[in-house]
């Protein structure tokens, strides 16, 4: 080291300079412009500022290692998740595993045995995928559902079976608890709605929900028989309520607008007991007067609701009259057909 005066280090813009004297512990070292040796300023460092820092960063170290154990817990307690590292997963046959470590992108997930990938990660990039090719992805759902839907509906069954018999309330409990999550934001609910009635009135989906039904009527015997069971449940009390001295052959136009309508517009139309046969204050009789053809959706959306609560209580009441056709029209527009 070059001796040095502390004015000629200021005036050349050192920091430290070296006057070849020793400080007052003894110490040939250099100094620095504000004053302080180096070797004193280092040597109270590791004496009284190191084990501090030690100390306060070992704190935090323990802190964040009880956060992230409570945070583990609780992701464990709420998914129903076990912790297992990836060599017992492997051991085990399992797909995933969870060791309680986070992902590079910071998500609390499980990984998958093979690849080590975060599985919250993959439903990021697939969500990704998704909105980037909606064609392509409708493309693939598509084949797969034409090509492959009864081995899914297969596999969805002995899930269902599966969990059915761990928890018989299964589906139950779950739609409780997706039903308390939506109400929670109620616009939100009402887009999930409007999205599901615009999605099952697509003819690809109905053509599908067909089939799924129809492949569960001929493979699920206790299926098969609880719609035979509505069927003859449905078809006994429109025989209860057809009163004996009616002649049936009043009933018979109605059905035949009914199909009339269809084929002419396309659309598919009902006949619907205006006050419903087993509604919740009084039940209707299967007679002319208590007869309407609307359409399939709107008889669908009336249910077994009385007519004050669906249509309003300024709603007017169809009438009937042997052989004569009244079309009516109420304050939404709606047009009905009632007629002998």
């Amino acid at each position: 080291m070059l001796v040095i005066t502390r004015e000629e280090a200021q005036a050349r813009g050192l920091k430290r300079y070296y006057t070849g004297k020793p400080c007052k512990r003894g110490h040939y070292s250099e100094r620095h412009l504000s004053g302080p040796c180096y070797a004193c300023q280092k040597e109270d460092y590791y004496k009284k500022i190191a084990p501090r820092e030690a100390a306060k960063n070992a704190r935090k170290k323990i802190d964040r290692i009880e956060k992230a154990r409570v945070e583990t817990e609780a992701f464990c307690k709420s998914r129903n998740i076990k912790f297992v590292t990836r060599q017992d997963a492997l051991k085990n046959g399992l797909p995933r595993y969870f060791d309680g470590v986070k992902c590079k992108h910071g998500h609390l997930s499980e990984r998958f045995v093979n690849t080590c990938h975060c599985v919250e990660c993959g439903k990021l990039r697939s969500k990704q995928y998704v909105q980037e090719n909606p064609e392509k992805r409708k493309a693939t759902l598509d084949r797969y559902a034409t090509e492959n839907y009864e081995k899914e509906l297969i596999r969805r069954q002995k899930f269902v079976e599966r969990k059915l018999a761990e928890n018989p309330d299964y589906w139950k409990e779950q739609y409780q608890k997706y039903r308390e999550k939506l109400l929670q934001d109620l616009d939100r609910y009402e887009q999930i709605k409007q999205k599901a009635r615009e999605y099952a009135s697509r003819p690809d989906v109905r053509e599908r929900a067909r089939r799924r039904i129809r492949f569960k009527t001929r493979t699920n015997p206790d299926f098969r028989d609880a719609v035979n069971i509505k069927t003859q449940l449905r078809r006994r009390r429109i025989r209860q309520a057809t009163p004996d001295w009616l002649d049936k052959t009043l009933l018979v136009p109605f059905y035949a607008e009914a199909q009339r309508l269809k084929k002419e517009t396309g659309v598919k139309y009902a006949v619907d007991h205006y006050y419903p046969l087993q509604g919740e204050t009084i039940c209707g009789l299967n007679v002319p007067w208590n007869l309407q053809v609307i359409t399939w959706k709107e008889n669908s959306e009336k249910h077994n609701r009385m007519p004050e609560d669906f249509y309003g209580a300024n709603h007017t009441p169809p009438t009937w009259e042997p052989n004569k056709l009244i079309i009516l029209e109420d304050n939404n527009e709606k047009i009905r057909y009632n007629f002998g």
